[in-house]
């Protein structure tokens, strides 16, 4: 099996009158744990990285290996548009005790490809943790091509992407490519676990693990069984959910809906706004549909 196999949860980070929450935080790691999810990420986009300092982002990272003594992976996000930064960052991960760490490609400086790889180079170089490459074009700017995934691949520690552009083609070239190597190829989006699955791809960190877990690792373990018609069964109920998750930018609505799963306050830290009462209301409908779907389905969860 992949060293990184499964559904890993990119934790939100629970605030409280504008500190970190770390109760909540503790609360949401156990829960997700209890539920068999192969790791958590804490500092992601999803857990509002860009509005933390340096010292609280790690400490959450600190706290998080902590809160999870072992049970099961901790992949720091550690990514920046600055490799000096990322590295640092990185670093303090891994003095942390991070199993391995996520670092998303540069964003909004653009640099070319081979700026790409000498940052994911420079950052691997740094440290003595695995390193997972994050690729989302759509926040990024930019695209690792599958050209420069393989090239980084020949080194060492790089031993996976969360592969979140959308782009089916390109997830299908990299799942071929590095087809039963140890290099894992998760989703970043959400929407395509079951496709990935089947082409073989080792599972996802996807912001709707945060609310719906137990499906997602139900759906890839279907796949991986071979029972390909239940897996297709359980993704199309999902589907409702995981499209109101994304009604307004990750991680408004995903934050306000683990606060209703998990019973934790809901805060944001600005510029990031609370969900719209009229999302709010769409996002409590499509959940409670898919519970309810969920409870008389014939597909075990």
């Amino acid at each position: 099996m992949n060293t990184y196999e499964g559904i890993y949860v990119p934790l939100v980070t629970p605030f409280k009158n504008g500190d970190i929450d770390w109760e909540s935080l503790g609360q949401s790691i156990e829960y997700y744990i209890s539920v068999g999810v192969a790791g958590i990420v804490p500092c992601g986009s999803t857990g509002e990285c860009c509005t933390m300092s340096h010292d609280e982002h790690n400490k959450v990272i600190q706290f998080s290996v902590e809160q999870v003594a072992g049970r099961i992976k901790v992949v720091a996000g550690t990514g920046s548009n600055s490799t000096y930064e990322a590295i640092k960052l990185s670093q303090a991960a891994e003095l942390a005790g991070a199993d391995a760490v996520l670092v998303v490609s540069p964003y909004y400086n653009r640099p070319s490809q081979e700026g790409i790889y000498q940052y994911f180079a420079d950052v691997a170089a740094s440290v003595n943790i695995d390193v997972i490459l994050y690729n989302i074009p759509a926040r990024t700017g930019s695209n690792i091509s599958v050209d420069t995934v393989v090239r980084l691949s020949e080194i060492a520690n790089i031993k996976g992407i969360k592969e979140g552009s959308g782009d089916i083609q390109q997830m299908t070239d990299l799942a071929h490519h590095f087809y039963d190597q140890d290099f894992a190829i998760l989703t970043g989006e959400d929407t395509l676990l079951y496709q990935l699955s089947t082409l073989g791809g080792n599972g996802g960190i996807m912001a709707a693990a945060c609310v719906y877990p137990e499906p997602l690792i139900q759906i890839h373990q279907l796949v991986r069984d071979g029972k390909f018609q239940q897996a297709s069964e359980l993704d199309r109920l999902l589907r409702p959910v995981i499209k109101a998750l994304f009604l307004e930018a990750n991680p408004v609505v995903v934050k306000y809906a683990v606060s209703l799963k998990l019973d934790i306050p809901y805060e944001l830290r600005k510029p990031l706004l609370p969900v719209t009462e009229s999302n709010r209301q769409r996002v409590e409908a499509a959940m409670r549909t898919v519970d309810s779907a969920l409870s008389k389905s014939v597909v075990p969860v």
